[in-house]
């Protein structure tokens, strides 16, 4: 009576720790990323995301924002003593980290250049993309997939002597 006891109380244990782990597997944390920021001008910046969290670069102009969820985030990023205008922009975060290229335009404005795509993004919140360099990103994808890259031109025979 008692091993079937035991038995039926370690069968219980066993069931009920095995749902637990089930549950645990279901319910997935949300995944989190980070946006890299870099200074072209090498010169201390602030970015405030969403008007609330405010993050620092080192002095040498470098800024890596933590935990972030994919979202869509306001980022107002300004400079030490204001000697540049506060910039605004709108950075959507799709399932992967980012990082981008501070860079300052002829006009006194700031753009941010996307490290991993090429593109820029403007303080109006528009995306220009590179032509040339979007070619040559597509190309490099084709090549990573193993799509073999053909000439039209057939090349030259070779004629055997006998």
């Amino acid at each position: 009576m008692f091993v079937t006891l035991q038995f039926y109380l370690m069968r219980l244990i066993f069931i009920f720790l095995v749902s637990l782990s089930l549950i645990s597997l279901g319910s997935t944390a949300q995944k989190r990323y980070f946006i890299y920021v870099e200074s072209e001008l090498k010169e201390p910046f602030y970015v405030l995301i969403n008007g609330k969290y405010n993050y620092s670069s080192s002095l040498n102009g470098f800024l890596i924002i933590p935990q972030i969820n994919a979202s869509t985030y306001y980022a107002e990023i300004g400079f030490v003593g204001n000697k540049y205008p506060e910039q605004h922009f709108t950075i959507t975060i799709n399932d992967q980290d980012l990082g981008y290229l501070l860079r300052k335009a002829s006009d006194n404005t700031f753009n941010l250049l996307n490290l991993q795509s090429f593109s820029t993004l403007n303080i109006n919140g528009k995306t220009k993309t590179n032509n040339a360099i979007d070619a040559l990103a597509q190309l490099d994808a084709e090549i990573k997939k193993g799509k073999a890259i053909t000439d039209s031109t057939s090349s030259p025979k070779l004629k055997k002597d006998h």
